[in-house]
């Protein structure tokens, strides 16, 4: 976008010459200018950066694009103000996971955010094994708990009694038949609108302002570019998306943690190696009504993908309505 700079990665392999040697020129000085490989964004546009020795060159193709005007709010959850989200291509996401909560003191919080079967308001807490790998060996690195775990109950239930505030603490877990926590499949739980126009429900869990993100926007987020796979300030794993530009340090990013997730018949796994954020979003194989679409992350991957199960408790980050 404009004003923001990249230095790009130079290196001269064979003869006398050095990357101080370069001669750095832009096709578009008015869209991208560049002085010893930093290139510096001006307006919106595509410029070409050659990079050039005696008879040898190099390209690269740049594109700078100012994000959509969008008026971007506090993300407030129980009235703690988490700070601004996160403007990417017009979408305004939230800085922190649906549920999130620092730990403090004694406090153990709920760091990664916290899970929530497809279509319920209420999530709940992870306990079982971190992960972690290294040079692509899977290891258990500990045990962790969050401040609270759930209730595990038998389902599925009825839309009242697992939507019921009395209910809020109890993950209800299922086998078998639609593998839904809830009785009669319900696929406008937290959408009553249009996957072009979705409208908030009563069973959103996002906190005022807020809703539980489309597919299309998930996929805008993820499909293009995001970082290798790194930790995030409180030490956990996961990816830097930043939509449609490149990924670099100085453009607006947003982190997705490996949270790990509960299994329908109630047992908690994988965080820190693996992530699956729920949409809004059902599958429509009228063959198959049984899965919700989410977004997958693990060290290696990045999907889109139908989840066959509505009753496993996925993390869910928000978006500004």
């Amino acid at each position: 976008m404009p004003g923001s700079s990249y230095a790009l990665v130079s290196e001269v392999i064979s003869g006398t010459n050095t990357v101080d040697d370069i001669v750095w020129t832009s096709s578009a000085p008015s869209v991208a200018e560049v002085s010893s490989g930093t290139v510096t964004a001006i307006s919106d546009g595509t410029a070409v950066i050659t990079a050039s020795i005696g008879n040898c060159s190099a390209t690269c193709s740049v594109t700078v694009k100012t994000p959509p005007s969008v008026i971007v709010k506090n993300y407030v959850a129980d009235g703690v103000n988490y700070g601004p989200g996160i403007n990417i291509g017009g979408t305004v996401w939230a800085p922190v996971n649906c549920g999130y909560e620092p730990a403090n003191g004694d406090y153990k919080g709920y760091p990664y955010g916290k899970l929530y079967q497809w279509g319920r308001k209420y999530g709940h807490g992870y306990s079982g094994s971190l992960y972690d790998t290294c040079e692509g060996i899977l290891n258990v690195i500990g045990e962790v708990s969050d401040a609270d775990t759930p209730e595990l109950a038998v389902g599925p239930v009825s839309l009242s009694e697992g939507q019921s505030e009395d209910n809020a603490e109890k993950f209800y877990c299922v086998s078998d038949g639609s593998y839904d926590w809830l009785d009669t499949q319900n696929d406008g739980l937290w959408n009553a609108g249009s996957v072009a126009v979705p409208v908030k429900t009563d069973y959103d869990p996002c906190p005022t302002g807020w809703r539980v993100p489309t597919l299309s926007e998930l996929e805008a987020l993820s499909e293009k570019n995001h970082s290798s796979w790194t930790t995030n300030g409180e030490g956990q794993s996961g990816y830097y998306f930043v939509g449609e530009y490149t990924y670099m340090e100085d453009v607006p990013k947003v982190f997705f943690p490996a949270a790990g997730f509960r299994e329908c018949e109630g047992s908690a796994n994988v965080r820190g190696w693996w992530g699956l954020y729920w949409s809004s979003d059902t599958y429509s194989d009228p063959d198959d009504d049984t899965k919700a679409c989410c977004l997958w992350i693990s060290n290696g991957s990045c999907v889109l993908n139908t989840y066959w199960s509505r009753a496993h408790g996925f993390p869910v980050r928000c978006v500004q309505e």
